[in-house]
């Protein structure tokens, strides 16, 4: 793992050949206020989605044959059907009837062995392929057999499933991810099989929401009350990331917790019963009465690499948008996707081991409820911080040295942008 006196200008390549990040961003920590509401670089934005790997889900959603869940690309004004299918294995397709365009299957997730569309209940497979039509015989320019839903591609790693928009790819997802897609291989994820999700509109760009996400500078003022003291060791009042590692467009950076941390009993008794009987995402304790062995992210190779001995977690951030949460008893996933330049939506998920006992149970709904707090305290400020910028009050912010993180997501997306516009794309000085 890399210092902070380690360079992050390293090319990168999301398909549209090698390129550097934004020098004066990543060097220096300032980027253009712009970025966060130019309808310009939205375009630019949209025209990257639609064509790089994106973060959909777990094959866990999808285990079963007929199991599937819908995954909305709204800045694409796409939507994706992910389907176990008996004999192919994991499929994707865009959610639209053949018929005439209709969005085919309008809740989040199910099991089916079959998909009609409610307009006029055209049906298909889950396969793809069209099986029945009412009155067939007055369209007899429809073959059955030659029929089927638009596919989209889809691959996974470590259990995580991808799509690509892109007709025709320019990157297999492994080339893609780089160095990344050889880590967490057989990482204790199905370990935590209890989940929770929650996502929720927001008035803002999408690249705050991710921003937010990757730096822990925010913690000792705007959760002072909520997270301070759970997430921020005496000796790291600011949350400085022990170590990071730059793969392409992606990052990985290791996180401290607080391993001092106890809750008073007489002032919050429901807070303390429930750090005393589960061991949680925050913490590597496993103390807890009821706590049974189970494995645990601690030990795996590709975690932890400073060995830091109040590791919090490690957060693997995927480009564009997709946050990776790996942590000694747990793990989420959490990303803010755009809707519109200044509208976007935030989900994230939440994964627990399974309760054995009422106490635990309890314990993982109030944790549940304090992760929901924390975010919603910082849903919140993004939405004005949003409003802020978008006033153009400013003409550039800045990036503190330890928020390496945002340096390198702003550095890359300007870069990326910057190659979409026809713009003179960044090159290393002459040594």
């Amino acid at each position: 793992m890399r210092s902070f006196d380690e360079p992050l200008l390293s090319p990168f390549d999301i398909g549209f050949g090698p390129t550097l990040p934004k020098r004066e961003t990543v060097e220096n920590g300032i980027a253009p206020a712009d970025v966060y509401f130019s309808p310009e670089r939205f375009d630019a934005e949209r025209e990257i989605f639609s064509k790089v790997w994106l973060f959909a889900g777990r094959v866990e959603e999808v285990a079963q044959p007929g199991d599937w869940f819908v995954k909305d690309v709204e800045i694409c004004d796409a939507s994706v059907i992910i389907v176990n299918d008996r004999s192919e294995g994991i499929k994707a397709f865009h959610n639209v009837c053949l018929h005439r365009g209709m969005k085919l299957l309008w809740e989040p997730r199910g099991h089916n062995g079959l998909f009609t569309c409610p307009y006029h209940a055209w049906s298909f497979a889950t396969d793809g392929t069209l099986k029945a039509l009412p009155d067939e015989e007055n369209f007899p320019q429809v073959c059955k057999r030659e029929q089927k839903l638009k596919p989209v591609s889809v691959d996974s790693w470590a259990g995580f499933l991808f799509i690509n928009l892109d007709p025709h790819p320019q990157q297999t997802l492994e080339q893609f991810l780089g160095p990344i897609s050889n880590k967490l291989i057989d990482a204790p994820f199905d370990a935590y099989p209890r989940s929770a999700s929650l996502t929720s509109p927001m008035d803002a760009n999408w690249k705050l929401g991710n921003e937010a996400s990757g730096e822990g500078y925010h913690v000792s003022s705007l959760h002072r009350k909520s997270a301070k003291g759970w997430a921020l060791p005496e000796d790291n009042p600011h949350s400085h990331s022990l170590g990071w590692e730059q793969v392409g467009p992606h990052l990985i950076t290791t996180l401290p917790s607080n391993p001092d941390f106890t809750v008073d009993l007489t002032a919050r008794p429901i807070q303390a019963f429930a750090f005393m009987n589960q061991a949680q995402i925050t913490s590597n304790s496993d103390d807890a009465p009821d706590q049974e062995a189970q494995p645990s992210f601690s030990d795996h190779p590709d975690l932890n690499r400073p060995k830091a001995k109040n590791w919090g977690g490690d957060g693997f951030f995927l480009f564009p948008t997709g946050q990776i949460g790996v942590f000694p008893n747990g793990w989420w996933f959490n990303s803010y996707w755009p809707v519109a330049v200044d509208k976007s939506r935030w989900y994230a998920r939440w994964y627990f081991c399974a309760p054995k006992t009422r106490r635990q149970r309890f314990a993982q709904e109030c944790m549940m409820a304090m992760y929901r707090d924390v975010l919603t305290e910082d849903n919140f400020s993004i939405n004005g911080q949003h409003q802020g910028l978008a006033s153009g009050a400013l003409e550039q912010v800045y990036f503190g040295y330890p928020e390496i993180l945002l340096r390198h997501m702003s550095g890359i997306m300007q870069a990326a942008v910057d190659n979409r516009l026809g713009g003179e794309p960044e090159r290393l000085a002459a040594e």
